[in-house]
């Protein structure tokens, strides 16, 4: 499986939620853990994880919300963000 775009909004909350696009090649089903990340300049690194299956020759969109702590949210509002594929 690979991840084929990625994008990020911000909440009214302050609160991080990444679109992730995965696509399955195989003429079969897989399941793996999908794992985003989003690095507050100056401030934390968030991950999360997600169980992820996506039947053969298909693709998905998945979210992850990411609880960004309220301080933070308010005097980083700049993030890089990434996700992957755990195997």
């Amino acid at each position: 499986m690979t991840v084929d775009d990625t994008s990020a909004e911000t909440t009214a909350f302050g609160n991080v939620v990444l679109s992730v696009a995965v696509s399955n090649t195989s003429g079969s089903s897989n399941s793996d853990t999908l794992l985003g990340q989003i690095d507050m300049t100056g401030g934390d690194t968030y991950t999360e994880r997600r169980d992820i299956t996506v039947d053969g020759e298909q693709s998905n969109t998945y979210e992850l919300e990411f609880d960004i702590d309220f301080s933070e949210s308010l005097s980083a509002s700049e993030f890089e963000y990434s996700a992957r594929i755990e195997s």
